[in-house]
């Protein structure tokens, strides 16, 4: 399933909501280590796409807005736990 963008649209839901979409989504795949919700300069919130390394087929997969929210991706490595 590839999840539809909506540019230039107004949010639908909560940006939760949206979250949790997009994460189902792309979580299953090795080449996503997170996804959250940041808030920028202007202080819109949009969803962020953490991505283990800069790989082009993985970035074509994530949508440029979800449910009207923006999603902006970061390349970040592996997310390890500290303990």
């Amino acid at each position: 399933m590839r999840l539809q963008s909506r540019k230039n649209s107004q949010p639908m839901g909560t940006i939760d909501a949206a979250k949790r979409t997009l994460s189902h989504e792309l979580m299953r795949h090795a080449g996503v280590s997170g996804v959250g919700i940041v808030e920028n300069n202007g202080g819109r919130e949009s969803i962020k796409v953490y991505l283990r390394d800069d790989d082009p087929q993985v970035r074509a997969m994530v949508p440029h807005e979800v449910e009207g929210y923006p999603v902006v991706v970061e390349t970040i490595g592996v997310i390890r736990a500290n303990g």
